[in-house]
């Protein structure tokens, strides 16, 4: 699986020089996805990197100088470019808005360097297309690890998450993707990934599904990827998704969860206690997963609780989804919201 390689976005960062320092080059990165927005607070000045589940990466200006005023709102288009001199290097940021005057601003530092937060993110979870959701978030979390490897290599992951990194690779359960760039690049198989779910189908022990995917592995035809998206979300299959869930649940466990200050994070620790009493962990009936907003958040709280209650389609393992969503900076406000809704959810089961 490739790493990144940051020298095909020199040229979105006029004035960056050959032996400028990696950084640079991710600098440059940003304003080719035209993803660039300025942080300001007490921690000094950053700019986002890369920000998901697994991972919250910021761009570090060292001794900072800011002239002139970067707006937030103006997003329409912002282009960069850089003079780098001896002892500082200055940037020089403009942002466009149709209809309005383009306006600029500077910064001057000293150098950069990289800050990653490392989070754990099986028990998180989103709902962009509706069908076979649990599938879609294994999906999603093989998706979040192979992204942080390949835009940090090695150092990124752990020995438990670069294993994982083949199961990517197979079509059938890419078919289940949530993501929609990913959806429209088609669902490429690799022999890698095949023997990556052979692997966990021996550890399982499922037979008819071992001997399926042995018959895939010699002959990748559209037969056999029908035949084993279908197998993933039966009932006489389960027990392949329940040994993939682990080993990803294993990998993501040994990181630290998110914090949003103390009076947040007690309120998300009740509302956790609240859920286990209704819904106990382990259950057959409900599992709850967890949408979060990034620790660097502006403006108002948001976070919600998903509650995937199991259900039997014919054959198939389906579910139904029920949300709480909450948001706002009173805790207060936050409780009421909390009671009302999870009322609701109990009420319908």
């Amino acid at each position: 699986m490739k790493v990144e390689d940051y020298n095909n976005y020199r040229e979105f960062l006029p004035g960056i020089r050959d032996d400028s320092p990696e950084e640079f080059y991710r600098l440059a990165q940003i304003f080719s996805e035209n993803v660039f927005e300025l942080i300001q607070n007490d921690n000094g000045v950053s700019v986002p990197y890369m920000m998901d589940d697994a991972i919250e990466s910021f761009i570090i200006f060292e001794n900072p100088v800011v002239t002139g005023n970067y707006d937030k709102n103006k997003r329409e288009l912002i282009t960069g470019s850089i003079e780098v001199q001896p002892d500082k290097c200055i940037l020089v940021v403009r942002q466009q808005m149709s209809g309005e005057e383009d306006s600029f601003f500077t910064i001057r530092f000293t150098g950069l360097h990289m800050e990653n937060h490392l989070y754990r993110y099986h028990g998180i979870g989103h709902f962009w297309i509706s069908g076979y959701e649990y599938l879609r978030q294994l999906d999603y979390r093989l998706w979040v690890i192979r992204d942080k490897y390949q835009f940090f290599g090695r150092e990124a992951c752990s020995d438990e998450e670069i294993s994982l990194l083949n199961l990517y690779e197979f079509a059938p359960l890419r078919y289940y993707t949530c993501i929609d760039w990913e959806k429209d690049a088609g669902n490429e198989c690799s022999i890698n990934g095949i023997e990556a779910f052979i692997s966990i189908a021996k550890k399982a022990g499922d037979k008819s599904f071992l001997n399926i995917l042995q018959h895939y592995l010699k002959k990748q035809s559209k037969i056999y990827e029908k035949i084993l998206i279908f197998m993933l979300r039966s009932y006489k299959h389960s027990c392949i998704v329940k040994e993939l869930q682990k080993l990803i649940d294993d990998a993501s466990s040994i990181y630290d969860e998110r914090s949003f200050g103390e009076k947040y994070d007690a309120f998300i620790k009740n509302c956790r206690k609240e859920i286990n009493n209704i819904f106990p962990k382990g259950n057959k009936v409900c599992e709850c997963l967890e949408e979060q907003p990034f620790t660097i958040y502006d403006g108002e709280f948001s976070y919600n609780f998903h509650f995937i209650f199991w259900k039997r389609h014919f054959l198939s393992r389906n579910c139904k989804i029920y949300t709480i969503e909450l948001n706002g900076n009173d805790i207060k406000q936050l409780k009421k919201q909390f009671q009302k809704q999870i009322n609701e959810i109990i009420y319908q089961h």
